[in-house]
């Protein structure tokens, strides 16, 4: 007969391996990976209003850490790459001051943007400022080789063609013709979503906030039909989120189009009217459906322009002064 400790060692064995597999299931959650929509954006967010409330400290801490988490997008308008650089200039972290203009540089920035900015004159007085000014050609040529110059001017291109006919004052006249240009053009988008992905600063470079020159593609985005842009162009939108080459309230922009024209209601609230936003489907829920695709909540947006708002309000009540 068998004693009941026979199979003890075993049984240690099993109850061993069952502990590790279990710490090493909770280590996993742990070490997940970050993602652009849960973990780089709501901090991104964060910072930005934090940076308008002039809450320096905080703002420079939030935003470092979503821009060490993954590779900044510096999507506008937060532009958290730029807010980082004169973060820590303000701080007094010259150093990491002359880091982030060096990143933002090596993104199509022109050295004359900061050497105008009174933020950073002290950095220019450091040996580091003088051998960033002196590498700047180098800089600037090594963008300029990376970039998709010809994809850039093609996109160019196909927003000029979006308005040839819009913008006159006898458009209607030309309904047909300007159809056809757009069907041209969102056929030409497709090529350039299979074949680059989404053609964004990463691909064709810097579009200065100033710049005249129109290289977004949420416009030829808009024109396109129901089923071509929920059957493709929605899906490859939502890829390009995730991934982080497109900003969230583009693709929360084309869903809410597409749901206004063909309900009468939005999704994502970022469409308004005459009196406000238009209509919202099950509003209880739209943090819910905002924060899945990488948007801020409403209410920290409304926060974000009314702290913006009141700033530029006190600014042209100082100048007065």
């Amino acid at each position: 007969m068998r004693s009941k400790f026979t199979d003890y060692p075993l049984f240690a064995m099993l109850c061993t391996l069952f502990v590790l597999i279990t710490l090493f299931g909770i280590w996993g959650c742990d070490q997940k990976a970050k993602n652009y929509i849960e973990d780089y954006y709501p901090l991104v967010y964060k910072g930005d209003l934090a940076f308008f409330k002039e809450e320096y400290d905080q703002s420079f801490r939030l935003l470092r850490e979503a821009v060490e988490m993954l590779e900044p997008p510096n999507f506008e308008p937060y532009r958290e790459l730029e807010k980082l650089a004169n973060l820590a200039a303000r701080l007094g972290e010259h150093q990491i001051a002359l880091d982030y203009l060096g990143q933002l540089i090596d993104r199509g920035y022109p050295l004359e943007t900061f050497l105008r900015d009174t933020t950073y004159a002290s950095l220019w007085q450091l040996p580091e400022g003088d051998a960033l000014k002196d590498n700047y050609s180098q800089l600037r040529a090594s963008y300029e080789a990376k970039i998709k110059h010809a994809l850039r001017e093609q996109v160019r291109k196909m927003n000029e063609e979006d308005q040839r006919y819009r913008s006159r004052p006898d458009r209607h006249q030309f309904r047909e013709e300007q159809l056809r240009l757009d069907s041209m053009n969102i056929a030409q988008l497709r090529e350039i979503f299979e074949k680059w992905g989404y053609p964004g600063p990463q691909l064709i470079g810097h579009i200065p906030p100033d710049s005249t020159e129109q290289l977004g593609v949420i416009n030829i985005l808009m024109r396109t039909d129901g089923d071509v842009r929920q059957e493709y162009f929605i899906p490859k939108m939502k890829t390009f989120v995730a991934n982080g080459t497109c900003p969230p309230h583009d693709l929360g922009l084309l869903i809410d189009q597409y749901y206004l024209t063909q309900d009468g209601f939005q999704l994502y609230a970022t469409m308004f009217g005459p009196k406000g936003l238009f209509p919202i489907k099950d509003r209880q829920k739209l943090d819910e459906r905002r924060l899945s695709i990488g948007l801020p909540t409403l209410k920290m947006e409304m926060q974000r322009d009314s702290v913006i708002r009141m700033s530029l309000y006190m600014e042209q009540l100082m100048g007065k002064d």
